[in-house]
């Protein structure tokens, strides 16, 4: 049984996305489809499971297109802080992700090295990893839009258990 578990504003995230992209009738159609029937908590711990369910849900119904751009929005959705993510800079901005992300999964390792332009991430651990991989790159790319830079995130390597990208500005 996999005890793996995430935050709600996380799950939440994702089904604004949908609510936004699809509307209010492509979110319940998500929800009935993954069997939520509850309001999601954003302080409360939830089943990874419902994350990857709801990424699956994006690929089959919408296209695999859309888990980059869902991952995207995540960084554009973070209503006040946005503001103040495009006053830093990537790799700070990437560096906080590291430091928040225990507080984010209960499991999982991320871990940033380099130093401004050229950054190196490592994701470990994560589940479902072709979904994650992609959802974490859009996140990435969210980051380099919402901080105004241009610039490309390469997927290194994506074996099981690891997602390693490649980050230049």
């Amino acid at each position: 049984m996999d005890k793996r578990k995430i935050r709600g504003c996380v799950i939440n995230s994702y089904l604004s996305f949908i609510k936004m992209k699809w509307g209010r009738f492509g979110k319940e159609e998500c929800l009935k489809e993954i069997g939520i029937n509850d309001k999601i908590k954003d302080g409360k711990y939830y089943p990874h499971k419902i994350k990857v369910s709801i990424l699956n849900w994006i690929k089959k119904n919408k296209g695999e297109k859309y888990i980059e751009v869902a991952g995207k929005y995540l960084i554009g959705n973070l209503g006040h802080l946005s503001w103040i993510v495009r006053h830093d800079t990537p790799f700070k901005i990437t560096k906080k992700i590291e430091e928040e992300y225990e507080e984010i999964y209960d499991f999982g390792e991320l871990i940033v090295t380099g130093t401004e332009g050229n950054i190196e991430v490592h994701l470990k651990k994560p589940e479902n990893d072709e979904l994650i991989c992609l959802t974490f790159k859009g996140i990435l790319e969210g980051i380099l839009e919402s901080t105004n830079k241009h610039g490309s995130i390469i997927i290194q390597n994506s074996e099981e258990g690891v997602c390693e990208y490649h980050i230049k500005y």
